[in-house]
């Protein structure tokens, strides 16, 4: 398997783990936003030469972790919980970008 697809199957496995944990429902139209927001990480990965390096690796899953707990958050505060939703995304991503390897 390529490294690209290896660690995009990571991430995206992260979320669900992290999501499963933290009990929110990611809805299909996030999860869509999402598996982009990691593409374009795993873009930005391959070309700083990283798409290997596990320590970058744990950076890019933890900050997903980080994306995750502020959607949760932002969920409870529009009174949405457990579910995360495209807007929930949207509002919560102008505040974290830049966040690494995503935006």
């Amino acid at each position: 398997m390529n490294p690209s697809l290896r660690a995009t199957q990571r991430l995206v496995q992260s979320i669900e783990r992290v999501a499963l944990k933290l009990g929110v429902v990611v809805t299909p139209a996030c999860m869509q936003m999402m598996e982009q927001m990691i593409a374009n990480g795993i873009t930005r990965m391959q070309t700083q030469g990283v798409i290997e390096n596990e320590p970058q690796l744990r950076l890019a899953e933890d900050n997903l972790a980080r994306c995750l707990r502020e959607l949760g958050d932002e969920a409870v505060a529009l009174k949405k919980f457990p579910n995360i939703d495209d807007i929930t995304f949207n509002i919560v991503m102008k505040r974290l970008c830049p966040i690494w390897p995503y935006c």
